[in-house]
């Protein structure tokens, strides 16, 4: 028997506890969101409030359908993170890298985990169209904690995240990854397909680093960063986790949707009602944080050409090559001894940043 959104709401278990008049035409007054249970009509797997996809079958939502939510369309990678700068301690964020450091090294250990589960995972959707769920499990859970440590370096969030990889109730990032059937082509060509991708990766990582550092000065001297940075360098972060996400076969859906923000984004989806304590994953930005987000893509590409020269005269003194010679004139030491440095931060910095895209 086949069975509509909204019929199939109908046979599902409904509880009320106060009244929502005209909330949805598909539920009569005296119903509430919160307190629906459905069942997916492929499988019988429960469905939750908030999620589009059954974990099991991959199949709609029929829950997402009866609360207004579009039935199908895309899997999606939802990330909740306060829009609003928060209130930091100086001393917390002037010392920040250096609270950074035992982050880092869980996170390279983690992500080194990640890089062996995501190959078996990679044959395992290769032949079922889908990723097992304990894998889904764990690469959700490292991109999870991998979100924290980047908002955290990134000033967005006052406080330590702490290291675990469980979601607990006051996590200060919130990650949700539609577990969905995956196209075998698209799985099978992915490190292809995700090559644009990555030079907008490339771009929005080296743009990030100057307003960082203005990030980084203002916060020392007011304890609060301006919200056009902070929202600015929000949308950096949540591109890139969708990337990862992409990276790592969590989802079929390029991470370029809403890079800009999710204004105009009807189908960015979340029914669950927002309150005080709920971190928002509809993301409406204010303008001069997307003239800020041009700003860093426009400033990568002299930043990347001052990278490669570094690179380049670094290497060339370094190994001593023949080709040096014939540079038209000779670079002091003092210029080679501050490019070495300069590379291996850039390095470090990056890798800090995006591990992922250093292992995967």
């Amino acid at each position: 028997m086949e069975t509509s959104g909204s019929s199939a709401a109908w046979l599902a278990c409904l509880v009320w506890d106060q009244e929502v008049a005209g909330s949805n035409p598909a539920f009569p007054t005296g119903f509430t969101k919160g307190m629906i249970m459905s069942y997916c009509i492929n499988c019988g797997t429960e469905d939750a409030v908030g999620q589009k996809f059954c974990p099991v079958c991959g199949a709609a939502s029929t829950l997402a359908s009866a609360l207004g939510g579009p039935p199908g369309g895309e899997a999606r990678v939802l990330v909740g993170i306060n829009l609003n700068p928060p209130r930091q301690s100086r001393w917390s964020i002037l010392f920040r890298f250096i609270l950074l450091l035992p982050l880092s090294f869980v996170l390279v250990a983690i992500w080194v985990a990640a890089l062996f589960v995501s190959i078996a995972a990679w044959f395992a959707a290769l032949f079922t169209k889908r990723v097992p769920d304990g894998t889904q499990r764990f690469l959700t859970k490292a991109l999870r904690f991998n979100a924290n440590v980047m908002a955290y370096e990134f000033l967005l969030i006052p406080r330590w995240p702490g290291i675990t990889l469980n979601e607990k109730a006051n996590d200060q990032v919130r990650i949700e990854v539609d577990h969905v059937e995956l196209r075998q082509t698209a799985v099978f060509f992915r490190f292809i397909l995700v090559f644009p991708a990555l030079i907008v990766q490339e771009a929005v990582s080296l743009g990030s680093y100057p307003l960082l550092l203005v990030m980084w000065v203002w916060g020392i001297i007011t304890g609060r960063e301006p919200r056009a940075l902070h929202q600015a360098l929000a949308l950096m972060i949540r591109f890139t986790l969708r990337l990862e996400a992409y990276l790592l076969l969590l989802t079929p859906t390029q991470p370029f949707k809403g890079f800009f923000g999710d204004e105009s984004d009807i189908s960015v989806y979340d029914p669950v009602a927002p309150d005080a304590n709920t971190l928002p994953t509809l993301w409406k930005v204010i303008q001069p944080a997307k003239v800020l987000l041009v700003i860093a893509l426009i400033l990568s590409v002299p930043l990347y050409a001052l990278q490669r020269h570094e690179q380049s005269v670094s290497w060339c003194f370094s190994s001593q090559s023949p080709s040096c010679m014939s540079l038209p004139l000779p670079v002091p030491d003092s210029h080679v001894a501050l490019a070495r440095p300069i590379a291996v931060a850039t390095s470090i910095a990056a890798l800090s940043s995006d591990p992922a895209r250093g292992l995967l």
